[in-house]
C-alpha cells in the first residue's frame, strides 16, 4: 500500500453504473496547494466536473459520479478521511464497453524508472465503435480522450489539487530495493492506444 506523507492526499472517485451492482473506483493522489484538508475532496470534484471537456465528459451518461474521498496524510496516526458527494452523471451518450474494458491512462513524472510511472484505468469511457477488433482505440476517439485528460490535469492544478504519484516501500526480498522518496508531481497524463482490461471489475 502506498504511503501518504503529511501534506498529501490519496483520492478515490466512486463511479456507479445504473445496471451494475457494484461501483468502480478511480484512484490517484494530490498535493494540495493552499487548500485546506477539509476542502480537498470538493476541489477534486470541481476538477473532475470542469466544463469544456474534463474527466466527467468521457464517462457514460448511465454512470453516476457518486463521490470523491480524500485520505489526508498526518504526522502521526491514520489518515483523516473527507468525503464530498456528487450525484452528477457522465457526459458521454451511447452504450459503452463493459467495465472490465477500460481506457488506460499513464501518469508521467520527471522521475526515472518504475517509481516515476503510474496508471489509471477509466471504465465506461469507450463505445463499441470507438475500439477496433484488435483492441486499438480509434484515432479520433483517442485524440478526444487525450484532450480531456489534458484538461483534467490542468484543472487539478487550477483547483489547487495538482496530481502526484505516491510510493510504497519495496517488498521484502526485492533485489536492489529503491527508497520510496516523497510523492512526485505528475507532469502529464498519456492515453494508451490499446484498451486495457481489469477482470475483477466485471461482476459475476
Amino acid at each position: 500500500m502506498s504511503v501518504i506523507p503529511p501534506g498529501h492526499a490519496a483520492i478515490s472517485l466512486e463511479l456507479a453504473h445504473a445496471s451494475m451492482p457494484r461501483s468502480a473506483f478511480l484512484t490517484w493522489a494530490v498535493t494540495p496547494n493552499g487548500v485546506a484538508a477539509a476542502d480537498i475532496a470538493n476541489k477534486v470534484l470541481l476538477a473532475v466536473m470542469t466544463p469544456g471537456g474534463s474527466l466527467f465528459s468521457i464517462i457514460d451518461s448511465n454512470v453516476t459520479i457518486v463521490s470523491a474521498t480524500a485520505r489526508v496524510g498526518q504526522d502521526g496516526g491514520e489518515p483523516i478521511v473527507y468525503v464530498a458527494e456528487s450525484g452528477a452523471v457522465g457526459g458521454k451518450s451511447g452504450a459503452t464497453l463493459p467495465p472490465n474494458c477500460a481506457v488506460l491512462v499513464h501518469k508521467r513524472t520527471a522521475r526515472g524508472g518504475r517509481r516515476g510511472r503510474g496508471r489509471m484505468f477509466i471504465p465506461w469511457a469507450s463505445g463499441v465503435t470507438d475500439v477496433g477488433e484488435s483492441g486499438i482505440l480509434g484515432s479520433t476517439h483517442r485524440t478526444a480522450l487525450q484532450t480531456c485528460m489534458n484538461t483534467f490535469h490542468a484543472a487539478c492544478v487550477t483547483q489547487g489539487v495538482p496530481m502526484t504519484l505516491l510510493h510504497s516501500n519495496s517488498e521484502p526480498g526485492t533485489d536492489n530495493p529503491t527508497p520510496p522518496g516523497l510523492p512526485d508531481p505528475v507532469t502529464s497524463l498519456l492515453v494508451d492506444s490499446i484498451v486495457s482490461t481489469q477482470r475483477r471489475r466485471l461482476g459475476r
